[in-house]
């Protein structure tokens, strides 16, 4: 299997001057074993983790290997190899004719993906799909790397861009929680759709909606067998809204399918996200004589007296 090179460069008072720190190290490596694979299970499938075993493509598609390191000077340098996309998960690059548009290219590896999601974050991108909340608190994990004695981690490779460095550190940790933070919870939702991709492997699918929007979605292996019944008709499909911290649509973890009829076109729309943050600047509006709650003060629409009303409200009680 073809793999591409990569360092990792620690910096930290347990990591420089020749000391290597069980627990930095230890600590560093359990990290990037599982936000390998969050950043390559949402590439492929829209969401860190699913009910169920974690599927053998994505095994191999995240499976960086350790082969070594080196230490001087005021770091640690770890070594690590990468296996290539399309040979780790031939099983769906296999599936030419489906998620063309929106799988990673074949000549990737696990580590390209993460530094992708790295410069997304750093970058605010609130409408990224590189990432979920999940992935989202895996970098909020790394504000603890004080106490393994580290500092920040980059990231060198013979495929990664030189504008856009591969740097873990504080300030990355204060823009994932401010990602994380702004994103809306989940939601109950329903969606009508033409089924129109399925993969079989992982359970992803996309809906085609009446307006022409594409819906992407996942379903975990005890339900899977249903999509195969409604490929290219038009069902309604319910389950968890995952949202950016845009509030757009980043997929549907779906528990449900069964066939639609004209009466559920009210479903065939994409459902956003409700803000768990209000701009308070925005809510504030000035008052005047004219208007908010003085144009009302000392109003009454009907020619009632005070006695009448009163008297009214006491035959209601």
């Amino acid at each position: 299997m073809t793999k591409k090179t990569y360092d990792i460069e620690l910096r930290g008072p347990k990591v420089s001057k020749g000391r290597k720190s069980p627990d930095a190290i230890g600590s560093t490596l359990k990290w990037f074993e599982l936000t390998t694979v969050y950043a390559v299970s949402v590439a492929f499938r829209f969401c860190s983790r699913m009910r169920g075993r974690r599927p053998d493509w994505l095994a191999a598609a995240s499976a960086v290997n350790f082969t070594g390191l080196s230490n001087g000077g005021e770091s640690t340098r770890l070594y690590f190899e990468a296996p290539l996309l399309g040979e780790a998960a031939a099983d769906l690059y296999a599936q030419r004719e489906m998620f063309e548009e929106i799988r990673p290219g074949e000549q990737e590896t696990a580590f390209d993906l993460l530094a992708r999601v790295v410069v997304d974050i750093r970058r605010q991108a609130q409408d990224s799909a590189r990432f979920d909340s999940m992935l989202l608190r895996q970098f909020e994990v790394f504000k603890n790397a004080a106490r393994w004695g580290l500092e920040s981690l980059a990231l060198e490779g013979e495929s990664l861009p030189d504008d856009h460095p591969f740097l873990v550190d504080r300030e990355i940790c204060e823009f994932a929680e401010n990602l994380h933070q702004g994103t809306p919870r989940p939601r109950r939702a329903r969606i009508a759709g033409t089924l129109d991709m399925i993969r079989a492997s992982d359970g992803a699918f996309s809906l085609i909606l009446k307006s022409g929007e594409m819906v992407h979605g996942v379903m975990d292996e005890e339900r899977r067998e249903a999509l195969r019944k409604h490929w290219q008709r038009y069902v309604k499909v319910e389950g968890k809204a995952v949202f950016r911290p845009s509030g757009s649509l980043l997929c549907l973890e779906a528990e449900d399918i069964a066939p639609a009829t004209e009466s559920d076109d009210f479903f065939a729309t994409v459902p956003r996200g409700i803000p768990t943050r209000l701009d308070m600047r925005a809510l504030r509006q000035p008052q005047t004589p004219r208007s908010g709650m003085a144009r009302f003060f000392g109003c009454w629409p009907g020619d009632e007296t005070e006695e009448e009303i009163l008297a009214a409200l006491e035959e209601i009680c």
